[in-house]
């Protein structure tokens, strides 16, 4: 606890001994605070569950500078995590983040930049075995994304994306991957309100660590796009996309081969006080939007990701919000000289959150969540199993500019 105390004793000495900046300052500096209390940490079966209380401080810098047509973004924070009960679960997170928006001339514009990411890894993602060791996830992100025409009906759109992650548990090193993404694509917009856009989009990568015997597992995937956006009201957007994916491995494994992939998302807001949200992801653990938000669950064959939230905003300072989640995942696991394992596994999440905003620089809330997960086929014979958790956290933020 000693670290943590020390991070706020910094935060709160800088946050006093400076003065008011003027509004535009591009700089940010922000301290947070949040205490949780998970019933299942490891996110175990029935009847081994190990409840905890956490402690984490972020201390956090961010820029948002234009320079003429361009734009620098970056952001670094550190988040100290103490555990009461389970001391070797302690973490150190540190976020590193950097962006250039660009523009040349009229007709061209685009974005550059990448991350770094530690965190403790969410141990109810994958896995059939429970971990009981602290398991660090690394992630490091690049891209490059160029766009020609922008103001005009037609654009060209053109990226790549670099990507690597690292388990530090031993039981999870078959997951480490690498992977670099070509995408090259049209987008048409006619008018603010209605965009289309069709794109193809190459990945090549590896899982390095896949299996002590085989060795590493390389893989392609191939993606056909249609996207669609539309402004069907002044209260509700709508947003698809529908793929064709063709995925294939050196290793024998249970994501090969073609499938449809895609998603579809609404967003309505009925009263200027109430907004829903819904997102609908059919996809696997390689596509652009795993990658993208970590919604996509790993080992799984594809992966059915439903997220339904409302928010209610009760007064200029009071938010309330409540938020259900689920993923759906098809395992499949291939034994010697058998026809293998086939199952489902089905992890529901309902969150309540209420956030209090006394002015602009401070933000205050509290959530409750509830996560449920049941096992179907052979996911019960050790593709997966089934648990339950009750989350409760409280949380503060400071912002200063």
């Amino acid at each position: 606890m000693k670290s943590t105390q020390g991070l706020t004793l910094l935060a709160l000495a800088l946050l006093t001994c400076t003065s008011v900046r003027a509004q535009q300052s591009p700089y940010t500096l922000s301290i947070a605070q949040s205490l949780t209390r998970d019933s299942n940490v490891l996110r175990t079966p029935s009847g081994q569950e190990q409840a905890d209380t956490i402690s984490s401080t972020t201390l956090g810098l961010a820029v948002d500078q234009p320079i003429g047509r361009q734009r620098i973004k970056a952001e670094a924070d550190i988040q100290a995590n103490r555990f009461r009960n389970d001391s070797s679960l302690d973490n150190d997170s540190p976020t590193l983040k950097a962006e250039w928006d660009w523009q040349a001339g009229d007709h061209w514009e685009g974005e550059a930049g990448a991350s770094h990411v530690k965190s403790l890894y969410r141990y109810n993602l994958s896995g059939a075995s429970v971990v009981q060791e602290r398991n660090i996830q690394t992630e490091n992100r690049q891209f490059f994304r160029a766009r020609l025409g922008v103001v005009t009906a037609w654009t060209v759109e053109a990226g790549w994306e670099g990507y690597r992650r690292d388990f530090s548990a031993d039981q999870y090193v078959a997951e480490n991957m690498n992977l670099n993404a070509l995408n090259l694509g049209m987008r048409y917009q006619p008018q603010p309100d209605l965009n289309a856009r069709l794109n193809l989009r190459r990945s090549t990568g590896r899982y390095p660590d896949y299996s002590a015997t085989f060795g590493a597992d390389d893989f392609t995937r191939w993606d056909v796009e249609t996207m669609l956006s539309v402004r069907l009201s002044a209260a509700s957007l709508v947003d698809a996309r529908l793929a064709h994916t063709n995925e294939i491995h050196s290793q024998p494994t249970a994501a090969d081969g073609p499938k449809w992939t895609g998603s579809l998302g609404w967003q309505w807001q009925p009263t200027g006080k109430l907004s829903f949200t819904t997102r609908l992801v059919r996809d696997s653990d390689t596509s652009g939007q795993a990658l993208g938000d970590g919604q996509i669950n790993s080992q799984s064959r594809v992966t059915t990701h439903l997220e339904v939230g409302g928010q209610w905003t009760a007064t200029d300072k009071i938010r309330l919000g409540l938020s259900y989640q689920q993923n759906r995942r098809r395992l499949q696991e291939t034994v010697s000289g058998q026809s293998g394992l086939d199952g489902r596994d089905l992890a529901r999440t309902v969150a309540l959150q209420l956030n209090y905003q006394p002015i602009q620089a401070l933000a205050l809330g509290c959530s409750v969540a509830r996560e449920v997960r049941s096992v179907s086929g052979d996911a019960a014979a050790g593709l997966s199993y089934p648990y339950q958790a009750n989350v409760y956290a409280c949380f503060g933020r400071f912002d200063w500019r």
